[in-house]
């Protein structure tokens, strides 16, 4: 995910940076831009000049996005596919639609465990800045 935002502060390698707000903040999870009101911490890892005020893109590694997704519909799917196995062997006689329905709540609970969980122990996603775009 590619976004652009404004230097704020350069502290050696650390950047704060102001985003633009835009469509995609829109159903975003992120709760470090969302309390600082679109200020983030992002990692000057390329050594470039930065300077406060400066026009930034800032991006995060599709490993981790990878590893996100991963992580919030793994959980949630298995849940789903366990029940509906359990179910209809603890329960022989149980029909297909009740165990696609028990598999259904299943995904339900186990999708907000992982959402209370996940907002709960938040891993810090490397955020770093890619390019200069201008003043």
């Amino acid at each position: 995910m590619i976004e652009r935002g404004r230097v704020r502060s350069v502290n050696g390698a650390i950047v704060t940076i102001q985003q633009e707000t835009g469509v995609s903040c829109f159903g975003c999870m992120n709760a470090e831009c969302k309390k600082g009101r679109g200020l983030i911490t992002a990692e000057n890892s390329a050594g470039l000049d930065l300077a406060p005020g400066q026009l930034v893109e800032t991006s995060v590694s599709r490993p981790s996005l990878a590893l996100q997704a991963l992580t919030a519909l793994c959980p949630p799917l298995a849940g789903y596919a366990g029940t509906f196995v359990l179910t209809g062997l603890v329960f022989p006689g149980l029909g297909e639609p009740a165990r696609a329905a028990l598999g259904v709540a299943a995904l339900a609970a186990v999708g907000f465990i992982c959402f209370r969980l996940c907002r709960r122990f938040q891993g810090r996603t490397p955020v770093t800045v890619v390019r200069v775009l201008g003043e």
